[in-house]
C-alpha cells in the first residue's frame, strides 16, 4: 500500500498527507476528533440541487416548476431546513452562454452540474424530445442519444448506479400540440418526427420497468409536482443530514462505520469536503471484506476520482485501484489509465509507486501510455529506474516494449542530461538482457 495512506496505527482524526513528496502538508481535517463544521452541521440547511430537463415545448411547464421550487423553500415545514439551487440552462435567476466554439449540449455541460451531481432531476416531455446530438451523447449500450433532454435523463440514472442519486422524476404532458396555421410541410412532418421519438423514449421506459407520471393541464402538474417534490425532500432530509453526520462521527472517532454503500456515496459526492472524502477511502481501503454488489460502485468511485482535477483526490483513487487490485478484485491494470491521463504530477507519481510494488512486467503496457505524457523529471526518472528492475525479468516481447518505452521517454522536452544518460544506461541493459536471452 502506498506510504501516503494512514497507517492502521494512526487515529482516524490524524492529519491526514498525500503529497507523493512526503514534505508537503495538504492539510488538516480532525484535529483531535473534532470536526470545525461538526458543531453546527445540524443547524445548517439541506442543500438540494435539482436538474430540470424539457424541450423548448414545454416553456410554461418549466417556468411553473421553478416557481414550485422557490415557493417550497418557504413552505412551514421546509423554511431554514432546506435550500434548493435550480439546475437549467434558461434560469431562471442565469442562463447559461451558448459558445459558438463549441455544440450547445457541451456548453451547458459546461457551465452547469451535471445531472448525476444534483439530488433530483426532473424530465418533462410533451411532443418534442429535442435537438439531435448526432454520436458524440450515447446512452451506457452505446445508443446515440435521441437529444439532450434524453442523455441529461441517461446520465442522472447512470449517476443513481453509481451512488443511489439523484432521485428521478419523469413527467409526460398527454394531449395533442396544435401546429400553427402557418406551418410548412417540412414543419410539420418534423413535428411528426418529434412526436415518434417521444413515444419510442416512453416506450422504452416501459420495457426498463421505470415509472413516469401524466399530466394535461399546468395546474395538474404543479399539484403533482409540489406532492413528489415535498415527499422526495422529506426523504432526503432523513437521509442526507443522517448520512453525512453518520460518515462524519466515524471519522472523528465514532467506533460503529456505517454502511459500505454510504461510505462509497459520501467519497463520490463533489459536494463533500475534498479532505473528508480522502479520509472516506482511507476508510474504504482500511475494510477487510467487500461484498460483491460493492465491488462495482468501488471500482466505479476510484474511476471517478482520478478523473477529478484535484491531486489529493486522484491519488486516493490510486489508492483504492490499487487495494482492488493487491485483493483481486480486479485482474489488470486498466483502471490506473486515468492515472495516466491525469495533469497533475503527484497523481502520476503515486501511480508509478504502486507499479514499482506490483513488479511484475504486466506494468510495462501502463508505463508505455503515460510515457511522453509526463513532463517532470522526477517522474521520469522514477519510471527509468522501475523498468530497470524489470529488466532481468523479461522475455522478448516484453523486451521490445521496453524499447517502446525508452524511445517515447526520450521524446519528453524536459528531459536533463542526467535523464538523457539514465536512458541510454536503460537501452544499454535492454540490449544486454535481449543478448544472454539469444545465449541460452
Amino acid at each position: 500500500m502506498l506510504s501516503t495512506l494512514q497507517t492502521s496505527d494512526q487515529p482516524r482524526h490524524a492529519i491526514c498527507r498525500f503529497s507523493p513528496t512526503g514534505r508537503k502538508r495538504v492539510g488538516s481535517v480532525l484535529r483531535d476528533g473534532h470536526d470545525p463544521s461538526w458543531s453546527t452541521v445540524r443547524s445548517m440547511p439541506l442543500h438540494v440541487r435539482v436538474f430540470v430537463a424539457s424541450p423548448n415545448d414545454l416553456d410554461t411547464e418549466r417556468v411553473a416548476i421553478y416557481n414550485v421550487l422557490n415557493d417550497l423553500t418557504y413552505d412551514p415545514l421546509l423554511v431554514d431546513k432546506v435550500s434548493i439551487r435550480i439546475v437549467s440552462w434558461d434560469g431562471p435567476r442565469y442562463t447559461v452562454p451558448l459558445l459558438a466554439t463549441i455544440d450547445p449540449q457541451k456548453a451547458v455541460q459546461t457551465g452547469l452540474p451535471l445531472p448525476s451531481e444534483c439530488d433530483i432531476v426532473v424530465c418533462m416531455l410533451w411532443k418534442r424530445i429535442g435537438t439531435s446530438l448526432g454520436d458524440t451523447y450515447v446512452k451506457a449500450d452505446g445508443s446515440p442519444c435521441r437529444s439532450g433532454t434524453e442523455w441529461e435523463y441517461y446520465e442522472a440514472l447512470e449517476g443513481f448506479k453509481r451512488r443511489s442519486f439523484p432521485h428521478v422524476l419523469v413527467y409526460r404532458k398527454v394531449g395533442a400540440a396544435t401546429a400553427p396555421v402557418s406551418a410548412s410541410a417540412a414543419q410539420l412532418g418534423d413535428l411528426e418526427g418529434q412526436s415518434a421519438q417521444v413515444e419510442d423514449f416512453f416506450v422504452e421506459m416501459r420495457e426498463q420497468r421505470r415509472g413516469f407520471q401524466t399530466f394535461e393541464s399546468v395546474d395538474q402538474l404543479i399539484a403533482m409536482f409540489t406532492s413528489h417534490t415535498k415527499l422526495v425532500l422529506s426523504q432526503l432530509l432523513e437521509s442526507g443530514f443522517g448520512r453525512a453526520n453518520e460518515v462524519k462521527g466515524f471519522l472523528a472517532g465514532a467506533e460503529k462505520p456505517p454502511a459500505t454503500t454510504v461510505l462509497i456515496a459520501f467519497a463520490s459526492d463533489r459536494l463533500n469536503e475534498t479532505q473528508l472524502r480522502v479520509l472516506t477511502v482511507t476508510s474504504l481501503v482500511k475494510l477487510t471484506n467487500w461484498e460483491p454488489e460493492e465491488v462495482d460502485l468501488l471500482v466505479a468511485l476510484s474511476r471517478q476520482l482520478l478523473t477529478e482535477p484535484i491531486a489529493e483526490l486522484g491519488i486516493a483513487g490510486v489508492v483504492l485501484a490499487h487495494a482492488l487490485f493487491v485483493r483481486g478484485v480486479i485482474n489488470d491494470l486498466e483502471l490506473f489509465d486515468g492515472a495516466a491521463m491525469s495533469s497533475s504530477w503527484e497523481v502520476q507519481r503515486a501511480c508509478i509507486r504502486v507499479m514499482k510494488e506490483i513488479n511484475d512486467p504486466i506494468v510495462l503496457p501502463w508505463y508505455a501510455l503515460v510515457a511522453g505524457k509526463l513532463g517532470y523529471h522526477v517522474t521520469i526518472q522514477a519510471i527509468i529506474r522501475n523498468v530497470g528492475a524489470l529488466v532481468p525479468k523479461l522475455t522478448g516481447a516484453e523486451l521490445n516494449e521496453s524499447d517502446a518505452i525508452v524511445a517515447r521517454l526520450r521524446t519528453e522536452r524536459t528531459n536533463s542530461k542526467k535523464t538523457v544518460a539514465m536512458l541510454d544506461e536503460l537501452a544499454a541493459e535492454i540490449e544486454q538482457r535481449r543478448g544472454r536471452l539469444g545465449q541460452i
